[in-house]
């Protein structure tokens, strides 16, 4: 679904899954990904997002598993869930607008996000799971 997005260029929303061809298509197209819910245990769309460069707009202060995969400088953050909802849209907005003004900052961290994204891999999962179980084992010893 297309949507007009007042001169910002197009705007897509989509319900239901994508394939990995179709979600290579819009992300080649993407400037910003923003996900502005403050908890989230994962975060698919953030990493989803990182694999292909795009940057992430996340609630500052909010949970996203995603953001610990990241790091600080993979992904960025704004308090943008203050006040009155409408308060909140503005907010949102206006940071939006402030960071796609700034191509170089996303080309940056989305550069660094790629980077830590596909550096996750079966390997690194493993690696770090056995380094939770050693301390698990040494905390209940």
């Amino acid at each position: 679904d297309r949507s007009p997005s007042r001169g910002l260029g197009d705007v897509y929303k989509r319900q239901g899954f994508l394939s990995s061809k179709a979600l290579a298509a819009i992300f080649r197209h993407t400037a910003l990904n923003v996900h502005p819910c403050a908890y989230d245990a994962y975060g698919m769309t953030v990493v989803e997002a990182a694999a292909f460069g795009v940057p992430t707009l996340l609630q500052g202060g909010g949970a996203i598993g995603a953001s610990a995969l990241l790091g600080e400088s993979g992904c960025l953050q704004a308090d943008v869930m203050a006040g009155t909802p409408n308060d909140s849209a503005n907010a949102a907005a206006n940071e939006i607008l402030c960071l796609l003004r700034q191509p170089d900052r996303l080309a940056r961290v989305g550069a660094t996000a790629r980077a830590r994204a596909l550096e996750w891999n079966e390997k690194a999962f493993g690696a770090k799971m056995l380094e939770h179980l050693h301390a698990l084992k040494r905390v209940t010893a």
